[in-house]
């Protein structure tokens, strides 16, 4: 078990079944490539990376008949044992599935700096931070799991056709009635 210099470990002590148990994780902040250990044994982590970095993750753990996740929303770090919070006592919320119209949308945001250069190609720089920003946003709202699919989908959408408005289609449109009216 070794860490990073930057790598966050936290620890709980669970008392389940009459046993004790340790659980740890370490959170590597940049890479999402988080470990966890229970009683020092690795489990896998099986959240992929971007969305364990932009979104957060639930890691399953089993435990005997009890069914344990390591949840982390926003930053912040909970452990739910048996659908109930242990911090707050709420019932467990999973994050959704990673759908396909995520990185459906999340790719369509990519070709924008190429259909941009061609309306004004001093903004590349520009619009490559965009795409780049607008795909990592959309994979954000599509995972929200506080939020029905219905409106993660509304989100997502949003987010991948506002630059594509703002930094492709208005600047042709007002190109294309400049040349008619001038």
């Amino acid at each position: 078990m070794q860490n990073n210099k930057n790598d966050k470990a936290i620890k709980w002590k669970i008392f389940l079944d009459g046993d004790d148990y340790e659980i740890k994780v370490i959170l590597s902040p940049w890479t999402g490539r988080h470990k966890v250990f229970v009683d020092d044994e690795p489990v896998v982590f099986d959240t992929p990376a971007i969305i364990s970095f932009i979104s957060g993750f639930d890691q399953f753990i089993k435990i005997g008949k009890n069914k344990i996740y390591i949840v982390c929303r926003g930053g912040k770090l909970d452990l739910s044992i048996n659908g109930k919070m242990r911090s707050t006592n709420k019932p467990f919320v999973p994050m959704p599935a990673p759908p396909v119209w995520m990185w459906v949308l999340s790719a369509l945001c990519l070709p924008m700096p190429i259909a941009g250069y061609f309306q004004n190609p001093k903004l590349l720089p520009l619009l490559i931070g965009v795409a780049i920003a607008a795909a990592l946003a959309c994979i954000y709202f599509a995972m929200k799991a506080d939020k029905n699919e219905k409106t993660r989908v509304r989100y997502t959408t949003l987010v991948m056709f506002l630059p594509w408005v703002t930094f492709v289609f208005m600047p042709m449109f007002t190109r294309f009635f400049h040349n008619i009216f001038s």
